[in-house]
């Protein structure tokens, strides 16, 4: 089950989880996803367990009734992929659940949630990514070796866009849509984990519906056994990109990171300098590149010059010296909101048992940061989704959990 914290950083009171789901226990929830829009609208999609098929509703509120459980409309019967919210009015939203072994789309229109025979090709794959952009629904289908994108336009009418095939055979694919342009940027490994393996990328803008031509990120022999390490885009499609040395790599890790940036007017990816291990990155607004990392015992973040070309000089987000209580094991995740404000999900290990979470943030002007906040003792990795001014941290809850979504305001 997709355990969901969700932060509004608006609020001056530390985080508090509330519950977002209707009334009943574990047993009665299935998959859960969560999505938030530029308007302080959320998402709360979930799954009703029933006998057959599973119940699907979506409940959409305003992000001040976050703790205000409602039961949801019922958009079919099946199971849960993807949620995404439009951010104008006349935008619509979508739900991407699987009925009978394939893939639909309910898109709210008219005032119902109504589902939308995806395009045969895509069918049998699964959802990557989406958003929902200028009247437009752009989503990602594929797997770890291919993907697809679909573009629903104002017309109602779904076309598929398959990436180009051919090259060296691909593995651990990793999808990404810009959240206001409908850019889609999509990275692998092609070449297995042989020494020759390489990591590769292409895009696609909605409006002319082409992808680029394949080109490499990193050549092949630059670190052993890559893999995309982080992919990150903001609203207007500026990516950065980390490539990483695969966990599963059984000889020595790489000692750097290589980090690839393409702004969101150009088909060209600029190298920017390498980092060391462990770096989340993200870009802000206004097209920088960031990051955030562990230096032994501090939480640190630099942004990229683009006039020294170069990183800047590291920022102290947290200072905890390893002590009785646990130690700070790394950046969880980071990400920038609408108005430049930096949000790291900084995991503290305090022993057996769950970790703890914070939550630290940088204001728009730059530091201070605030003090860390710590949101919830759990399972898993949370990951970050930015909507305006707002930020979601979803994980996958460990069985040992509660196994039931939560949600909290962060300061």
């Amino acid at each position: 089950m997709l355990i969901v914290l969700l932060a509004t950083l608006a609020s001056a009171t530390p985080a508090a989880a509330e519950r977002i789901l209707p009334p009943g226990g574990e047993a009665s929830f299935g998959e859960a996803r969560v999505d938030v829009n530029a308007a302080g609208r959320v998402a709360v999609a979930y799954e009703r367990i029933r006998r057959g098929p599973d119940a699907i509703r979506v409940s959409v509120r305003s992000a001040a009734r976050l703790g205000t459980p409602a039961e949801g409309r019922l958009v079919g019967r099946g199971a849960l992929r993807l949620v995404r919210l439009g951010d104008r009015p006349a935008d619509p939203h979508v739900v991407v659940w699987r009925r009978g072994g394939q893939l639909v789309a309910s898109v709210w229109r008219r005032g119902a949630w109504r589902a939308e025979s995806l395009p045969a090709a895509v069918r049998r794959g699964d959802a990557l990514d989406g958003a929902v952009t200028r009247g437009r629904v752009v989503l990602v289908v594929g797997g770890s070796r291919d993907a697809v994108a679909v573009v629903r336009g104002p017309s109602g009418r779904w076309r598929a866009h398959p990436l180009p095939v051919g090259g060296a055979p691909r593995s651990g694919l990793v999808a990404a849509v810009a959240r206001g342009s409908g850019r889609v940027v999509v990275a692998w490994t092609a070449g297995g984990t042989g020494p020759g393996a390489a990591v590769w990328a292409a895009h696609l803008a909605p409006e002319t519906a082409v992808w680029t031509t394949p080109v490499p990120l990193m050549a092949g022999g630059t670190i052993a056994a890559p893999i995309v390490g982080d992919l990150s885009l903001n609203a207007r499609g500026d990516a950065v990109a980390s490539v990483n040395t695969s966990p599963r790599f059984s000889g020595p890790a790489s000692r750097t990171v290589p980090i690839r940036f393409l702004p969101y007017d150009a088909d060209a990816w600029t190298s920017l300098p390498d980092l060391g291990t462990g770096r989340q990155v993200a870009v802000t607004p206004a097209g920088v590149p960031v990051a955030a990392w562990l230096a032994t015992t501090q939480l640190l973040f630099a942004a990229y010059d683009p006039a020294s070309e170069s990183w800047g000089p590291p920022e102290v987000a947290w200072d905890r010296p390893d002590d009785d209580f646990g130690y700070l094991y790394g950046a969880g995740d980071l990400a920038v909101d609408a108005d430049g404000r930096v949000v790291v999900v900084a995991g503290v290990d305090p022993g057996p048992g769950p970790d703890d979470h914070f939550f630290v943030v940088r204001p728009a002007g730059g530091p201070p940061w605030s003090r860390p906040d710590r949101f919830a003792s759990l399972y898993g990795s949370p990951a970050l989704q930015v909507g305006g001014s707002l930020v979601i941290a979803s994980w996958l809850e460990d069985p040992s959990g509660s196994g039931l979504p939560e949600a909290a305001l962060a300061p």
